[in-house]
């Protein structure tokens, strides 16, 4: 039958209330770039939605301090998520991909502005690394889908690869 179940987890393991037991059943850790986000300063906005769409435009920003190549740049309600692609100034950054969402696009837009929350960059390769070896031993994974349970009351689509 089955020699052990492994789990991907997205909890925190580092609350001690949770951690030992955790640990304990062999569960991995996954952590999201949603659990780590921060609220970024000031307001951003786009200036040329149709000129320059991926050329984001900030007030009050700090993005040479709170943004790297490759975080990600998301808009209140979850209207629209982007990764950075270039970091110009504190004010002035390009996205890989541009926002296409109406309701992401009045955001950026408006007058004022739109406040955003960054997102780091999460590099899981010790996840995949962990998975495979288990996999390879003879061991079988579990992996729970994609949920919102905590923001959103659907499910979300599967990502990545090796699902079979």
């Amino acid at each position: 039958m089955f020699k052990q179940l492994l789990t991907p987890f997205s909890l925190s393991l580092s609350l001690s209330l949770c951690s030992y037991p955790l640990r304990k059943k062999k569960l991995v850790p996954v952590e999201r770039p949603q659990d780590l986000a921060k609220a970024g300063s000031g307001t951003i906005k786009l200036l040329d939605r149709y000129g320059d769409a991926l050329r984001i435009t900030g007030v009050g920003t700090k993005f040479t301090k709170e943004l790297m190549v490759g975080d990600q740049i998301t808009l209140p309600k979850d209207v629209g998520t982007s990764p950075v692609a270039e970091i110009i100034s504190d004010t002035e950054l390009i996205v890989k991909k541009e926002f296409k969402d109406l309701k992401a696009l009045e955001l950026l837009t408006c007058p004022e502005g739109s406040k955003y929350k960054c997102l780091p960059h999460m590099d899981q390769s010790s996840v995949y690394k962990t998975v495979f070896e288990r996999l390879n031993a003879g061991h079988c994974v579990g992996i729970f889908p994609e949920g919102g349970s905590h923001d959103r009351a659907e499910m979300l689509p599967l990502k990545g690869t090796g699902i079979s």
